[in-house]
């Protein structure tokens, strides 16, 4: 990277087309879990087998998503909580998007 007197030094950490471990937990859990996700409002319902939601509730958590409030998740069923901007029918895309790269 440049730092601010524009001269090249090496970084740690993820790089433009790295994924970060988070990134990648999360990008696992959804492609192996998340079978369908619908919206209400500021509020995603994702659905998932039985016993996945916490996975998937986690890997949301831990990915700091912008946007995201929170999560809470049963057996086969995480609820995502969407600030109001940008809205849940942004952060269902974004989870969705995740799933659709892997």
């Amino acid at each position: 990277m440049r730092n601010d007197e524009g001269v090249d030094r090496y970084t740690l950490g993820a790089g433009p087309h790295e994924l970060t471990a988070a990134e990648q937990r999360l990008r696992r859990a959804v492609s192996d879990f998340v079978e369908t996700i619908a919206v209400s409002g500021d509020m995603v319902v994702v659905h998932t087998p039985p016993g996945a939601a916490h996975l998937v509730a986690g890997a949301i958590d831990a990915s700091q998503i912008d946007g995201v409030l929170g999560t809470i998740a049963g057996d086969d069923t995480l609820m995502v909580v969407a600030a109001p901007r940008p809205g849940g029918a942004v952060i269902a895309s974004k989870i969705e998007r995740v799933g659709a790269e892997s």
